[in-house]
């Protein structure tokens, strides 16, 4: 489970970033989803705002070509229904490839993260997007101190 890493030494794995994926997840434990809310919608809001401030998002395939220089971004929204109120854990961080030092291996790593744990009713379950548009915009303000343009 992530926990809040937004702090100098997570933003310092940022520097130098030039390319970024973008994956969505999005499980309802429960019989029915929230009203509202597509995966792909908010994969799309996500990866406008990241082209709105400059970042390159690029498909998986090219990011495994660009390995040095770039990183996911994931946001993982998990919510459980109970009598019309919906527990939501909302995870937003960034993935990056890296090399072990003691033996050289390569792997990868969550670097950068933030995470919200929100109670809604059904008529505001809407709101997961603003929470996650918040998150994501959290990460593009310490994108941006760390990769003045």
């Amino acid at each position: 489970m992530a926990t809040d890493t937004d702090d100098q030494t997570a933003r310092n794995t940022l520097r130098g970033m030039s390319a970024i994926t973008v994956s969505v997840s999005y499980r309802v434990e429960t019989e029915s989803e929230p009203p509202g809310i597509r995966k792909e919608q908010i994969k799309n809001n996500v990866e406008l705002r990241l082209r709105e401030v400059g970042i390159r998002v690029v498909p998986s395939e090219e990011a495994v070509r660009l390995k040095h220089a770039s990183a996911e971004l994931q946001v993982s929204i998990t919510c459980m229904n109970h009598q019309y109120v919906y527990a939501c854990h909302l995870v937003t961080q960034v993935v990056q490839a890296m090399t072990v030092v003691r033996n050289d291996q390569f792997t990868t790593s969550p670097t950068w993260s933030v995470e919200r744990y929100v109670l809604l009713g059904i008529e505001r379950v809407r709101e997961i997007q603003e929470h996650t548009r918040d998150m994501v915009d959290q990460f593009l303000n310490a994108y941006l101190a760390m990769n003045r343009r």
